[in-house]
């Protein structure tokens, strides 16, 4: 099971890469315009992030939210340097968690900047399917190390509160009368399995309250929701994921195993 999960998870970090949630029909300014201009260009309006253009070539990009309306673009546009750039094959599972620092990328296609990818395009599906895949392999992790410190399901089961005992129960007793033996933890919740890990483990609050950040992460992915509505929602976004991917780490660690970043 770990190899083929793991042969998984390389094949969507192969396979799923930035190009797959850029925007590659750049729509740009040109240096040498007045700012009243691109302002009143439709087809740039409601961009956040405009490269500009100078003798067909990119050379910065344009803010308009952030420069006012007076000026030229020259003069209040960020110059390009490679803090601006990624590789249009960077995988998704490592540059997500680098849109904290940086709204948007230029897109490199060999020597070439042909797209731009921002915080907006997190809500894409590519996105979505990595997020969701990670926190599938924290759960995996959760089970494994739950299973290596307790020996049967009482052990584990005791942990919840009684609402929580009975529906499992209820859970169990509907499988078994469809003739499927399963053990209860397969039956359980991401949350039932961060519980119970907090307290098999003796976590402090702290930690308790990531987990349930994860699983909030993992209910928002699950039911489609949007959580690019505003940049405060983004943010909340990309840290869940990093948060998930440390998880990962540290649970692996602590179940004897290790797990690529």
């Amino acid at each position: 099971m770990d190899n083929i999960f793991q042969s998984t998870m390389s094949g969507l970090t192969a396979g799923l890469r930035v190009v797959h949630i850029a925007v590659l029909d750049l729509k740009t300014c040109d240096i040498n315009q007045d700012l009243k201009e691109v302002i009143a260009d439709s087809e740039l309006s409601g961009f956040d992030h405009v490269p500009v253009v100078s003798r067909s070539r990119i050379v910065g990009i344009l803010e308009p939210r952030e420069v006012g309306n007076e000026g030229s673009v020259k003069d209040k546009m960020r110059q390009l340097d490679d803090s601006m750039l990624v590789s249009a094959d960077e995988s998704l599972t490592s540059f997500v968690p680098r849109l904290k620092t940086s709204p948007f990328r230029l897109v490199l296609k060999g020597t070439k900047i042909e797209g731009i990818v921002t915080r907006s395009d997190l809500i894409k599906l590519p996105v979505r399917l990595v997020a969701f895949t990670q926190i599938c392999h924290l759960e995996m992790e959760m089970t494994t190390l739950i299973r290596t410190r307790c020996v049967d399901d009482n052990d584990w089961v005791t942990q919840l509160d009684d609402n929580r005992k009975k529906l499992l129960a209820r859970r169990l007793r509907r499988h078994q009368k469809q003739n499927l033996e399963l053990r209860v933890l397969e039956l359980a919740d991401f949350g039932d399995k961060a519980v119970a890990l907090v307290r098999i483990l003796g976590l402090d609050s702290a930690a308790a309250q990531q987990l349930r950040e994860i699983e909030q992460l993992r209910n928002d992915i699950a039911h489609a929701k949007d959580y690019g509505k505003t940049d405060a929602d983004l943010d909340k976004f990309v840290s869940r994921l990093a948060l998930t991917g440390k998880w990962i780490r540290s649970v692996s660690r602590m179940s004897g195993r290790t797990v690529e970043r």
